[in-house]
């Protein structure tokens, strides 16, 4: 160690390379080598220098990125709403991200969807530990089963289980589906080019659960709306959601996330490029705090509804004690701004997806 530092310092650098190639391939002359012993991929490297980011994409995707970016934001601004008095939740959620609509339905109303829905999620939990045992909590896995015409998701990692097409067959959910005051906010955030949604109800009933939702996320780089109706009380310890204001907009800071997620690269090794750590977001909103806020837990009582741009950076939180129950829908903007539908045109000019 201390001949190499000696060398180091005494000699130009070329001659350091030279010194140090000549000594590496005696040291390594007559080993035996293997896949698993070379850690340095020489031609990779040599690749990356020579074609640049065109060894991961091709340069094409990046006008398609541009152009889909410029159309979703700068071409399809947020309209007035139709309804005067849902113009204060819209410019909330323009300007930070999220809104909550305190009461928007009545704790009967609630009662009712609560009552309908509880009693078989709940009895999903057994389900749930047995598919957890079977297939192993850190794999993460999403496990699909179809039950009574409903396709029953188990986010094995969360400990949530989603019912899907809850408006299918049931006229009162279909009246949450048709809420106008909910569509008006929705649709004219979303430029009144607001795509179609079902309805899904979310149930998160084991606690301490190790939620992948912890970690902070944005759902897609185009604007999407996801809407909370909560079923029953959600307080500190019954997994609030969490969100941080103003990380929705188009901005400088997170453009290349945003770009790398488009791309769809990330998929061939499971990576999630778009993702942030609370202590980053922490620091972040601290330094710039006309581009963040520090995190917003948003509590809310069973008839509140949570509208917010998934865009955003957000997450979720542990549950504590108790269970948390809600509705919720989604909405993209019409067109080609579904993260995971974009067309067959713009993923062939990722290279190896």
């Amino acid at each position: 160690m201390k001949l190499n530092k000696f060398i180091y310092f005494l000699t130009p650098p070329i001659a350091y390379r030279v010194f140090t190639k000549l000594k590496n391939r005696l040291l390594t002359h007559g080993v035996k080598s293997s896949s698993d012993q070379v850690l340095g991929d020489a031609d990779l490297l040599k690749n990356f220098k020579r074609e640049k980011f065109n060894l991961f994409f091709k340069e094409e995707v990046i006008g398609e990125f541009c152009d889909l970016m410029h159309q979703n934001f700068n071409e399809n601004p947020p309209i007035p709403t139709q309804n005067k008095s849902n113009q204060i939740y819209l410019d909330e959620l323009v300007e930070n991200g999220f809104c909550k609509i305190e009461g928007l339905f009545s704790r009967e109303q609630v009662k009712v969807w609560h009552d309908a829905i509880y009693p078989s999620l709940s009895a999903e939990i057994p389900m749930f530990h047995k598919l957890a045992s079977e297939h192993g909590i850190a794999s993460g896995k999403d496990i699909n089963l179809i039950k009574d015409n409903k396709k029953h998701c188990y986010d094995l990692r969360s400990g949530i289980i989603r019912k899907w097409a809850m408006d299918v067959g049931n006229l009162s959910i279909q009246g949450l589906k048709n809420n106008k005051n909910i569509n008006d906010i929705c649709n004219s955030y979303l430029s009144g080019k607001a795509g179609e949604s079902g309805v899904y109800a979310d149930f998160k009933g084991i606690p301490l659960c190790k939620d992948a939702n912890l970690l902070l996320h944005a759902d897609s780089m185009f604007k999407q709306i996801k809407v909370f109706v909560l079923l029953n009380d959600v307080g500190l310890d019954q997994a609030p959601f969490i969100y941080y204001k103003k990380s929705h907009r188009l901005r400088e800071w997170r453009l290349l996330k945003d770009f790398l997620a488009f791309t769809n690269y990330n998929r061939k090794y499971n990576s999630a490029y778009a993702q942030w750590g609370d202590i980053e977001m922490g620091r972040f909103a601290e330094a710039y705090p006309e581009l963040a806020e520090l995190e917003s837990v948003v509590t809310g009582k069973a008839g509140d509804v949570i509208i917010a741009d998934t865009r955003g950076v957000h997450g979720g939180s542990i549950l504590k004690s108790g269970y948390r129950l809600q509705l919720g829908m989604s909405f993209s903007m019409l067109g080609d701004f579904h993260s995971g539908y974009l067309p067959k045109r713009i993923l062939d000019l990722s290279r190896n997806v």
